[in-house]
Protein backbone atom coordinates (compact mmCIF):
# COMPACT_ATOMS: atom_id res chain seq x y z
CA UNK A 1 0.00 0.00 0.00
CA UNK A 2 1.72 3.22 -0.96
CA UNK A 3 2.53 5.77 1.82
CA UNK A 4 -0.44 8.11 0.38
CA UNK A 5 -3.29 5.69 1.51
CA UNK A 6 -1.58 4.51 4.19
CA UNK A 7 -2.31 8.35 5.90
CA UNK A 8 -5.66 7.90 7.55
CA UNK A 9 -4.75 4.45 8.82
CA UNK A 10 -2.12 5.60 10.55
CA UNK A 11 -3.41 9.05 11.65
CA UNK A 12 -6.75 6.71 13.13
CA UNK A 13 -4.42 4.18 14.29
CA UNK A 14 -2.46 7.16 16.33
CA UNK A 15 -5.40 8.98 17.59
CA UNK A 16 -5.39 10.36 20.17
CA UNK A 17 -2.00 10.74 21.44
CA UNK A 18 0.11 7.56 21.67
CA UNK A 19 -2.11 5.15 19.73
CA UNK A 20 -2.25 1.49 19.41
CA UNK A 21 0.01 1.67 15.95
CA UNK A 22 -0.63 0.41 12.88
CA UNK A 23 0.48 -3.02 13.65
CA UNK A 24 -3.02 -3.13 15.85
CA UNK A 25 -5.07 -2.90 12.57
CA UNK A 26 -3.07 -5.16 9.96
CA UNK A 27 -3.75 -8.23 8.60
CA UNK A 28 -0.55 -9.61 8.63
CA UNK A 29 0.25 -8.89 12.53
CA UNK A 30 -0.68 -11.56 15.18
CA UNK A 31 -0.16 -11.95 18.81
CA UNK A 32 1.21 -15.12 20.40
CA UNK A 33 1.53 -16.20 24.00
CA UNK A 34 -0.51 -18.02 26.60
CA UNK A 35 -2.79 -14.84 27.89
CA UNK A 36 -3.51 -11.22 26.61
CA UNK A 37 -0.70 -10.49 29.25
CA UNK A 38 2.35 -11.76 28.33
CA UNK A 39 1.40 -12.15 24.65
CA UNK A 40 3.51 -10.33 22.07
CA UNK A 41 2.95 -9.02 18.72
CA UNK A 42 4.75 -10.84 15.75
CA UNK A 43 4.59 -9.51 12.12
CA UNK A 44 4.10 -12.46 9.98
CA UNK A 45 3.95 -10.42 6.53
CA UNK A 46 4.86 -13.20 3.68
CA UNK A 47 7.93 -10.58 2.86
CA UNK A 48 11.41 -11.50 4.77
CA UNK A 49 12.75 -8.45 4.45
CA UNK A 50 9.14 -6.84 6.26
CA UNK A 51 8.61 -9.95 8.86
CA UNK A 52 12.55 -10.25 9.28
CA UNK A 53 12.99 -6.40 9.65
CA UNK A 54 9.56 -6.23 12.23
CA UNK A 55 11.07 -9.05 14.25
CA UNK A 56 10.46 -8.64 18.00
CA UNK A 57 13.75 -7.63 18.83
CA UNK A 58 13.35 -4.61 16.61
CA UNK A 59 13.97 -1.44 17.06
CA UNK A 60 11.87 -0.72 14.20
CA UNK A 61 9.21 -3.14 15.20
CA UNK A 62 8.95 -1.12 18.84
CA UNK A 63 8.99 2.39 16.85
CA UNK A 64 5.34 1.40 14.70
CA UNK A 65 3.60 -0.90 17.25
CA UNK A 66 4.29 1.47 19.97
CA UNK A 67 5.36 5.24 18.90
CA UNK A 68 3.37 5.25 15.92
CA UNK A 69 5.69 5.08 13.08
CA UNK A 70 4.93 4.05 9.62
CA UNK A 71 5.49 0.58 8.04
CA UNK A 72 5.27 0.41 4.44
CA UNK A 73 4.19 -3.52 4.94
CA UNK A 74 0.78 -2.45 6.44
CA UNK A 75 -1.89 -3.86 4.76
CA UNK A 76 -5.50 -3.63 6.72
CA UNK A 77 -7.32 -6.01 8.41
CA UNK A 78 -10.00 -3.76 9.35
CA UNK A 79 -12.04 -0.67 7.52
CA UNK A 80 -11.03 2.88 7.75
CA UNK A 81 -14.98 3.29 9.45
CA UNK A 82 -13.99 0.59 12.16
CA UNK A 83 -10.48 1.88 13.11
CA UNK A 84 -12.24 5.52 12.99
CA UNK A 85 -14.78 3.85 15.59
CA UNK A 86 -12.14 2.92 17.65
CA UNK A 87 -10.03 6.13 18.18
CA UNK A 88 -13.48 7.75 19.09
CA UNK A 89 -13.94 5.38 22.38
CA UNK A 90 -10.40 5.88 22.93
CA UNK A 91 -10.25 9.74 22.27
CA UNK A 92 -13.54 9.40 25.20
CA UNK A 93 -11.01 7.65 27.58
CA UNK A 94 -12.72 4.28 26.94
CA UNK A 95 -11.27 1.33 25.99
CA UNK A 96 -12.40 -0.10 22.69
CA UNK A 97 -13.30 -4.10 22.91
CA UNK A 98 -15.19 -6.25 20.04
CA UNK A 99 -17.75 -7.80 21.62
CA UNK A 100 -18.56 -11.96 20.81
CA UNK A 101 -21.68 -11.14 22.14
CA UNK A 102 -22.98 -8.40 20.67
CA UNK A 103 -21.13 -9.08 17.41
CA UNK A 104 -19.39 -5.18 17.56
CA UNK A 105 -16.99 -2.68 18.72
CA UNK A 106 -18.13 -1.53 22.37
CA UNK A 107 -16.62 0.99 24.53
CA UNK A 108 -14.91 -0.71 28.27
CA UNK A 109 -15.97 2.39 30.65
CA UNK A 110 -12.88 2.21 33.04
CA UNK A 111 -14.12 3.45 36.72
CA UNK A 112 -12.87 6.00 38.26
CA UNK A 113 -10.36 4.71 40.33
CA UNK A 114 -8.44 2.80 37.53
CA UNK A 115 -8.84 6.37 35.84
CA UNK A 116 -7.10 7.68 39.08
CA UNK A 117 -4.84 4.71 39.36
CA UNK A 118 -4.37 5.02 35.43
CA UNK A 119 -4.85 1.04 35.86
CA UNK A 120 -6.29 0.91 31.47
Amino acid sequence: MKKEKRAPYLLLANFPDEGYGLCCFCKYAEWEGWSQCEASLECKHPLDVISGFLSYDSDHADAVWGQGADCWGFRPKYSLQYIGMFASIRADGNIPHYSQTHKELVAIIPSKRDREEMLF
